[in-house]
């Protein structure tokens, strides 16, 4: 009886009906308590002291507490997310002892408080919980439900960001879920963790992994005190393949994935950020070092990188990891190499041969388990002759080929794949004739190096003759090949190119080339890495090296000048894709190109390369490439010029001077060549160099026309009309509409979608910059279809934004945002930062317009930033006055007249002409301000944001707070 009155006492004291719940505890207490050891006790002890006041301070009811853990409720649901981000706060702003940050998530639900015996119960308590575990250390998430009421009772500076919904374990129905924003909490942060566990892209392992638990647990216990972790050992010991397993059992400690890049292929220091960016899938930026980029993007993310196949690229890499472990808390890394990284904390973890017994002596047959090496060598010959068994008539055998290759993985696994044609002591008795031989060789070479190199060329010498003079010829390939490519580079001297499918059948059996028969683009082939070397090796000593690097070349530049005009046909996805996928053998046929001096196909492969990297956005790389080239004394004006011009839209985002006068030297070259055809080309892209001014652009682009129409190149009079309409857009509206159409007419008639969408989308900006609206929108229907049936997303992207941009000034914002959010969508995935910007903007303004004040300013200094680092200052201008007119639907005219006299300051200074239509809004926007402000107020704001300059008047844009009246401020802090 006094127990049951007890209960109902307690039941009596909870918060019940609706109620908020609030569950919270600490992201890697486990690996927190490993590092502190006794100390974590402390630190534990201020942390609940911390989370106890704030459930105190917001009128919460402590439930229950589970070591780091808390679950609290609170009557009002406003309430437990002030007490929430006041806990946040509280977390970063106490002075914890050195060394110690601690990063709490917590999870806020709202739902029916029922009370049972003392604790709440039902699916809201669990669903509560589920949001917690989603969240990241640092982060708060709060539920739909939890939105609904606080939504207008957020502390000062607090706001909620909507993440879209997600599947939570244990919970039917997906569940919304939004994060609590403010200017002194983290933002950035991974997808939440919800079903599907952390991202990764660790590959799927044909074979069990064998052994390795002693290294594997020295590895675990390792990355719970440090963050760089090398593992070290010859070629063939098994770095890679431990370093993935130790990786693969880390996934759950790193929210933000667990992240291999292979560096096997890259020969350049300077690309290990590339190979780490491109795991990693975040796109280079213009005028931005691409280190400063990861890092951004980077910060408050807990992650694991496995660097594999350090060695050649030692002092990359290390520069490389020393800067971003310095620069970001959540990263770990763990690095294969033959040799140490050399940089600051690195760990040292030597990876030793597989665990064997000393002697065959006892060695019972039924228990290959007990010794990783004789397992090893059991499993991967079962995998190639099924019916292997470990007996008592050849484990002798089995011992001695494990001992005699000093227990390496790999050539364990090549010994293995000889049981298709050889018995257990053949494969000893041959394998004792190879250490023989190799007893003899170099001192210097360390013994299990010397071992390796006994094994592969064993390998080797079971090859047939021809097979031995084909192996070699196929090292000269990075990253893979098809078998058209080694049909180009090896056959010639005694190979014949029908040869080539049976010879790479019988590699592939013989475990000497891996097979990829399921890629995208056809069977791939490669190499391991050390059967590569040994091949190159080989390849040097035949003394036919020099042919083979030579046909290689020939073959990609052939492929890369296949591919370059088809970039705008039908099917540009897919050659685009080709060309990133056979990326590193294009860059090994440029470096030994430029490093022997064959300047001409150095030309001719960098110039038709030049559309890829724009478009993939390598946009560094290519310059770099582009420019070596140039620089090599060449001898063909053509191929000079064709790189000359496709350097242009590559150098004008980052140096528009340098890149004006690329296009100058192009044409100067072209003249020389007497090429009429490459004169009216240089000419075009000499317009397209200056096209913001038209008065420099229209003759250049009008001689070109005069040209390609005299040499009956309509194609080519098509693309000009385009450049010239889009030159004289404002200028001369009623012509350049003109010329638009007739250019698409052209496209038309010669199925050149591209150009039709081009043509129809200049057109389009023509009519919508008149008021032209129902026009703009016909045309920009058709240039839409045309990208969409090319399947190219750059383009289907530029026709989404204008399409979005017509519905927007035709005063429908809520029609407009579909298109833009696709659009931006597609150009985020291309990497186009440039109108990604556009897009911002013209979303901003959706915002502005639909009353949505903190989303707009949010997009539209997003916008202005990313045009000021790409330079586009007329997005610069167009952003600034739609900040202008945020700022006065949100009372502040003022700061509006201000930022209109910011934005006039750059179009003046740029001689940007307004549109009819731009000139309307602004004159509207003037008229508003004038009534609002008076005449005097008015032309003093006007006048302070017109003596800005351009750094000025972009911080005035992205300035938080509200400008003063002073009109004699001309610069922001």
């Amino acid at each position: 009886m006094a127990t049951k009155a007890h209960l109902s006492m307690v039941d009596m004291q909870l918060p019940t009906g609706t109620v908020t719940f609030l569950f919270s505890d600490i992201e890697g207490s486990t690996g927190l308590l490993q590092r502190l050891g006794e100390r974590y006790d402390a630190v534990l002890a201020e942390h609940q002291g911390l989370i106890r006041g704030e459930i105190a301070a917001g009128g919460g009811v402590e439930v229950s507490t589970s070591g780091d853990s808390f679950f609290a409720v609170f009557p009002s649901a406003a309430g437990a997310v002030r007490a929430a981000v006041a806990m946040q706060r509280a977390i970063l702003g106490h002075d914890w002892p050195p060394g110690v940050a601690l990063r709490v998530r917590i999870g806020v639900h709202t739902g029916e408080g029922r009370v049972r015996n003392g604790d709440y119960v039902g699916l809201d308590v669990h669903r509560a919980a589920r949001i917690g575990d989603a969240a990241h250390g640092g982060q708060i998430l709060v539920s739909a439900a939890t939105r609904e009421l606080i939504a207008d009772l957020l502390p000062p500076a607090v706001s909620l960001r909507d993440l879209g919904e997600y599947e939570l374990r244990g919970v039917a129905k997906r569940v919304t879920l939004h994060q609590v924003v403010g200017a002194d909490l983290p933002v950035d942060f991974p997808p939440p963790r919800t079903l599907g566990g952390p991202s990764h892209n660790l590959p799927t392992q044909l074979t069990r992994f064998i052994g390795r638990e002693r290294e594997l647990a020295e590895m675990a216990t390792r990355l719970a005190t440090s963050r760089l972790l090398t593992l070290t050992g010859v070629g063939g010991s098994g770095k890679t393949r431990l370093a993935l397993e130790a990786a693969s059992r880390a996934l759950a400690d790193h929210p933000a994935g667990v992240w291999l890049v292979e560096l096997a292929d890259i020969a350049d220091p300077a690309l290990v950020p590339s190979a780490l960016a491109d795991a990693l899938g975040i796109e280079e930026q213009p005028r931005r070092s691409l280190v400063d980029t990861l890092i951004d993007v980077l910060q408050h993310k807990r992650l694991l990188v496995v660097l594999d196949n350090c060695e050649h690229l030692l002092e990359g890499a290390g520069r490389l990891v020393a800067t971003l472990l310095q620069a970001l808390d959540g990263l770990r890394v763990i690095a294969t190499s033959r040799e140490i990284l050399g940089a600051p904390g690195e760990v040292v973890v030597g990876v030793p041969p597989m665990e064997l017994p000393e002697s065959s002596a006892g060695l019972e047959a039924s228990e290959p388990h007990r010794f990783d090496a004789i397992q090893l060598f059991v499993q991967r010959a079962q995998s190639v002759s099924p019916d292997f068994q470990l007996d008592e008539q050849n484990v002798e055998s089995v011992f001695d080929i494990c001992r005699r290759l000093d227990g390496m993985p790999l050539a364990i696994e090549l010994a293995a794949a000889r049981l298709r044609v050889l018995s257990p002591g053949e494969i000893a008795e041959r394998l004792d004739d190879r250490f023989h031989l190799l007893t003899g060789g170099a001192r210097t070479s360390l013994p299990r190096q010397q071992t390796l190199e006994a094994a592969v060329a064993w390998s080797f010498d079971l090859l047939s003759p021809v097979e031995q003079t084909f192996f070699p010829r196929l090292s000269v390939f990075s990253a893979g090949f098809t078998l058209e490519a080694a049909e180009a580079v090896s056959t010639g001297e005694e190979i014949a190119e029908g040869q080539v499918l049976d010879l790479l059948q019988r590699l592939v059996d013989q475990s000497m080339v891996v097979a990829d028969p399921t890629s995208a683009h056809g069977s791939r082939f490669r190499l391991l890495e050390t059967l590569r070397d040994y091949g190159r090796n080989r390849l040097a000593a035949s003394g036919r090296a020099e042919d083979v690097r030579a046909r290689h070349a020939a073959y990609f530049v052939a492929l890369a000048q296949q591919a370059a005009p088809r970039l705008r046909t039908e099917g540009q996805e897919a050659w685009l894709d080709r060309l990133d996928l056979e990326h590193e053998n294009l860059r090994g046929a440029l470096s030994w190109l430029a490093g022997t001096g064959r300047a001409d196909e150095a030309l001719r492969l960098a110039g038709s390369l030049a559309g890829f990297w724009q478009r993939y956005g390598y946009w560094s790389e290519g310059r770099r490439w582009l420019a070596l080239a140039l620089d090599l004394p060449a001898s063909d004006l053509a191929a000079k010029v064709e790189a000359l011009l496709g350097a242009v839209p590559l150098f004008i985002p980052e140096d528009p001077k340098q890149g004006a006068e690329m296009a100058r030297a192009a044409l100067q070259a072209a003249r020389e060549s007497g090429d009429r055809r490459l004169v009216a080309r240089a000419l075009q892209w000499s317009g397209y160099a200056v096209l913001d001014r038209s008065e420099l652009a229209t003759p250049l682009l009008r001689e070109a026309l005069a040209i390609f129409e005299e040499l009956d190149d309509s194609l080519g009079a098509a693309d000009t009309l385009t450049s010239l309409a889009s030159a004289n857009a404002v200028s001369a509206p009623d012509l350049a509409l003109e010329w638009a159409e007739r250019s698409a007419s052209m496209f038309r008639a010669a199925g050149d979608r591209a150009g039709v969408a081009e043509a129809q989308q200049v057109a389009a900006a023509v009519a919508r910059g008149q008021g032209r609206y129902d026009q703009a929108w016909e045309r920009l229907e058709e240039s839409l279809e045309a990208a969409r049936q090319l399947g190219g997303r750059e383009r289907g992207g530029h026709a989404l934004r204008d399409l979005g941009e017509v519905a927007l000034a035709r005063g429908d914002p809520a029609g407009a945002a579909p298109y833009l959010e696709e659009s931006l969508e597609l150009l985020r995935h291309v990497g186009d930062r440039h109108c990604s910007a556009r897009v911002l903007r013209s979303l901003g303004t959706v915002a502005v317009r639909s009353g949505r004040t903190d989303e707009a300013a949010r997009l539209l200094r997003e916008a202005l930033e990313i045009s000021s680092d790409v330079r586009d200052r007329r997005n610069v201008v167009w952003t600034l006055e739609a900040l202008a007119e945020l700022a006065r639907n949100h009372g502040d005219p003022p700061r509006a007249a201000f930022l209109l006299g910011a934005a006039a300051s750059i179009r003046d200074a740029r001689n940007m002409k307004p549109t009819l239509v731009e000139q309307q809004a602004r004159d509207e926007a003037e008229a508003a301000l004038r009534s609002s402000l008076g005449d005097a107020t008015y032309l003093q704001q006007l006048s302070a944001g017109h003596g800005l300059d351009l750094p000025a008047a972009i911080a005035a844009g992205l300035e938080t707070e509200d400008l003063p009246l002073e009109p004699d401020r001309r610069t922001r802090p």
